[in-house]
């Protein structure tokens, strides 16, 4: 074993399969840094603390972070399918895989959940109904986007009591508990006293009866 010579501090075999020494990782193009030496990302053009890089990467973190996200935009649906299958064949395996990361990273997780769900609140609570919907197959998903035209749709107010000052919430016409369907067109926006107040009752309070085109959002 011996050490990048462009100064990142990455170890590397001293040989390659056939033999030859080898003095770089691949794509460090022989330019040699200093430790701690600033470095020039080969993606965005700019000079950036040692820092910004991970050992062997010659792209800045947040270059490597967008490049990332531009295949999951591309290739999201080959993505999930292929998570899937990896997780209908080896579920024994990510059951301890996640309580083992969850057990050593318990505090910092918690955290981190809680940050993002005060952060994004018409997610999390799309996110607890197409878990709730999963769990009992009633079938179908909706977005915070979704929901947020919807709410635009009848004019960001509760369909029961008219309110516009207080906080909207995802209320499913017929109840997932009487086996409602999971989808935004059987979704109609209510404050919390008088979603609390629904509970479990099929009353539609929609004008339109959820008759007009369903509302388009951008995801």
């Amino acid at each position: 074993m011996s050490l990048c010579e462009c100064g990142c501090g990455a170890s590397i075999e001293s040989t390659d399969s056939r033999g030859r020494t080898r003095r770089f990782i691949s794509g460090h193009n022989g330019r040699k840094y200093l430790p701690g030496e600033p470095r020039r990302c080969c993606a965005c053009g700019l000079t950036k603390d040692r820092d910004q890089f991970y050992n062997g990467s010659t792209r800045c973190i947040g270059c490597l972070s967008d490049t990332q996200k531009e295949f999951y935009r591309k290739n999201r649906e080959m993505i999930l399918a292929r998570s899937a299958k990896w997780a209908a064949e080896n579920g024994d395996k990510k059951r301890l895989y996640s309580r083992g990361r969850y057990a050593a990273n318990k505090s910092e997780l918690r955290a981190n959940s809680a940050a993002w769900a005060k952060a994004n609140p018409l997610r999390r609570i799309a996110q607890f109904h197409n878990r709730e919907a999963r769990k009992r197959r009633n079938g179908g998903t909706f977005t915070a986007a979704e929901f947020t035209a919807l709410c635009e749709r009848y004019g960001n107010k509760c369909l029961d009591c008219g309110s516009t000052d207080r906080k909207l919430q995802p209320d499913h016409v017929i109840p997932l508990s009487r086996g409602g369907f999971n989808g935004i067109l059987n979704i109609q926006p209510l404050c919390g006293p008088c979603n609390f107040r629904k509970h479990t009752a099929s009353t539609d309070f929609r004008p339109d009866g959820g008759d007009a085109d369903e509302p388009k959002a951008d995801c």
